[in-house]
């Protein structure tokens, strides 16, 4: 693939990510990054889809919580010597536990959960 044509599809996915009014789309997008993923092998262009997948997992919809969480871990499988991966699941968490919001709390368990696994599997 050329180079526009991985920046036009990275720019897409990271203006349709950002789109909170549209998150049945933004929940197909997790489907969809995860094919990219594979496709792409820029260190650079990885990184930007994580933090987008990351970010998503402090959104108000559960499904796309759930989704996204589910999405790191299978992220973290195949990326395990990523320490930008784990630092990022780390600052999430962080994040997600000093909320307000008793459900995105719940998240942060969740999501914590995959920093244990992670930790225990190193």
């Amino acid at each position: 693939m050329s180079e526009t044509i991985i920046d036009n599809i990275v720019n897409s996915v990271v203006e349709i990510a950002g789109n909170k009014d549209i998150w049945r789309i933004r929940l197909l997008l997790l489907d969809c990054i995860q094919l990219l993923l594979k496709k792409l092998n820029k260190k650079i262009i990885v990184k930007k889809i994580i933090e987008i997948v990351i970010n998503i997992v402090g959104d108000c919809v559960h499904k796309l919580r759930y989704e996204s969480i589910k999405l790191v871990k299978k992220i973290y499988l195949t990326n395990k010597t990523e320490l930008f991966l784990l630092e990022k699941i780390k600052s999430k968490s962080t994040e997600l536990s000093d909320n307000g919001n008793y459900l995105l709390r719940i998240a942060c368990l969740d999501f914590m959960a995959v920093s244990l696994y992670s930790l225990i599997n190193l």
